[in-house]
């Protein structure tokens, strides 16, 4: 009987061995972050309990050597239906932005009636929430995460300018690590800066509408591991955190920072190994001009890496097309070699192809 028990005991501590490593792990590559919740401990006592319940069931000769080894295998069952269940319970629906004929070409004549047709591939076109914002003001936006562990993917940071009569414009959504210089309408009195459901700060740059003309705006986010999150990552998930809080300063600027194409989106076409789409945070609308002296073709960068094909633009043609915020594009030569890309992170770009 206490052959039997001791064996009990082993298979259970057995069980504790894969947790206990993956934190010692954890803690030794990041040595400054803070102590887990003590919820881990449910986790930690849940393994310990399948150890000892296997090594009860299979190891009938109370083999000592044989019960840490079935102990050891207990967290794997536990892991394997979590990370299942994460990754139906995270599962987001996939967003396709719609295709869409609409060429139309240079102006030649002020007489020549513009014809245009429209139709739609698949879903209905989505609208911007608003168009892009244009003035003589602009922010110089630099994002970065301060957090205890990395941040959810659903923690995108939004940006929107709030005029002096309280109309408020969206200037887009930005991951916790990102550089961006946007322009923002006249007359802005302050910006809303919001992320997940508990972050919600104003920041106040122009009082009465009057100021510099631009601001540099750092914005640190802070974010904090939750109880259940700990408990989950205990159990074999990755460690997740909330934003929770900011540290945002302003700097004023002498001179206006004009905003650039590549500060909407504009990537290298050697990134495009690397672009794929994610699930974007809202609608949004991209007008690509040809200003090439050939034709271009248009493709969307599906969720697996691919291009998808939407538009052929002939030298002077342009075209709005609806997509999604975190969507990649890419653009390419008639034999498919990549000429531009871009990422849409605000709700309406304007795009030029110059090459």
């Amino acid at each position: 009987m206490s052959a039997n028990i001791n064996s009990v005991v082993l298979a259970g501590f057995g069980g504790l061995l894969p947790t206990t490593a993956q934190l010692a792990a954890s803690f030794a590559a990041q040595p400054e972050q803070p102590l887990p919740h003590w919820h881990i401990l449910y986790g930690i006592a849940l393994f310990f309990l399948i150890g000892a319940v296997l090594g009860f069931a299979f190891n009938k000769e109370s083999d000592l050597a044989k019960a840490v080894v079935i102990g050891i295998s207990a967290p794997a069952l536990i892991t394997n239906i979590l990370n299942g269940a994460s990754a139906g319970a995270n599962k987001v629906p996939q967003q396709i932005p719609p295709k869409v004929i609409e060429l139309r070409p240079p102006e030649r004549s002020s007489w020549w009636p513009g014809l245009v047709t429209f139709a739609l591939a698949q879903t209905p076109q989505p609208s911007a929430s608003t168009n892009s914002p244009a003035g003589h003001k602009s922010i110089v936006l630099s994002t970065s995460y301060a957090g205890q562990s990395r941040p959810d993917n659903n923690n995108s940071l939004a940006i929107v300018a709030i005029g002096t009569n309280g109309q408020r414009t969206s200037l887009g959504f930005f991951s916790p690590s990102q550089f961006a210089v946007l322009p923002v309408p006249d007359d802005t009195a302050k910006l809303s800066i919001t992320a997940g459901d508990s972050l919600n700060r104003e920041l106040e740059l122009w009082p009465d509408g009057k100021g510099p003309p631009s601001f540099v705006v750092n914005v640190r986010l802070l974010g904090r591991a939750t109880a259940t999150g700990d408990l989950l990552w205990s159990l074999g998930a990755d460690r997740k955190a909330s934003i929770v809080d900011a540290d945002i300063t302003k700097v004023p600027l002498a001179a206006y920072a004009p905003p650039t194409t590549t500060d909407q989106g504009a990537r290298s076409c050697g990134d495009e190994k690397t672009l794929t789409s994610l699930p974007g945070s809202g609608t949004a609308q991209v007008t690509f001009t040809n200003s090439a002296d050939a034709l271009r073709n248009v493709y969307w960068i599906n969720y697996a890496g691919q291009r998808v094909f939407y538009q052929a633009l002939q030298p002077g043609q342009h075209y709005v097309q609806p997509t999604f915020i975190n969507h990649p594009w890419v653009i390419t030569d008639s034999g498919g070699a990549c000429k531009a890309a871009l990422i849409t992170q605000q709700p309406s770009v304007d795009f030029l192809i110059k090459n």
